[in-house]
């Protein structure tokens, strides 16, 4: 294989792994993103950033120290962010089962019990997806929506999950749905989730 991330374990905030690509080995290299799959897609960026860097790229010291700090100030909102440590609140924009599963992993890697995910997802979204895939992992579920009307939240997600025998609960808005969760919070929606959890994020 040309590329590829090994070594990948979790580190606080973040991951670790080494990347091989056609020209070298970068050896223990941290970046500020939860979730393996982020390990998988730094190899990917480092093979194309020697690509287009060409014959212009020597893999020297200065060349890897560029690459560390770099990648130290990555930052991407959303993407299983950390908003509060003790206990957990992690967000992450994730409207259907496939995209749920870095997130359930991220939480099984970390160890983490006593998990309530929030789910912010329209209507018109792959909310059962998220759901059962966050319910065979044995996680509460609490059913909530985002203020802006552009979304579809119409009210029929709670029958229509009990009807399919999940067990979940409905609060009508994010903030009250995060304030009444104790424990670990997993938040999982649509992009407009994000821009509520800003708002509150100066008081938590």
């Amino acid at each position: 294989k040309q590329k590829a991330a090994y070594d990948i374990s979790f580190a606080p905030e973040g991951m670790r792994c080494g990347v091989r690509t056609k020209k070298r080995r970068y050896e223990d290299l941290y970046i500020p993103l939860m979730g393996a799959h982020q390990c998988r897609n730094l190899a990917l960026a480092v093979a194309a950033a020697e690509d287009m860097a060409g014959e212009a790229f020597c893999g020297t010291e200065d060349d890897i120290r560029a690459l560390r700090k770099a990648l130290s100030g990555l930052f991407w909102y959303g993407r299983l962010s950390v908003i509060r440590k003790d206990p957990i609140l992690m967000v992450d924009c994730c409207i259907n089962r496939v995209s749920a599963a870095a997130a359930l992993e991220t939480v099984c890697e970390l160890g983490l019990t006593d998990v309530t995910f929030i789910l912010a997802v329209p209507d018109d979204k792959d909310y059962e997806g998220v759901a059962r895939a966050v319910a065979e992992k044995g996680h509460r579920i609490v059913l909530t929506k985002v203020a802006n009307p552009h979304y579809r939240f119409e009210g029929i997600q709670l029958e229509r999950l009990k009807e399919a025998g999940l067990s979940c609960e409905y609060v009508p808005d994010l903030k009250t749905a995060i304030n009444g969760t104790s424990g670990h919070v997993v938040v999982l929606g649509t992009t407009d989730m994000l821009k509520e959890i800003k708002r509150m994020d100066r008081r938590m």
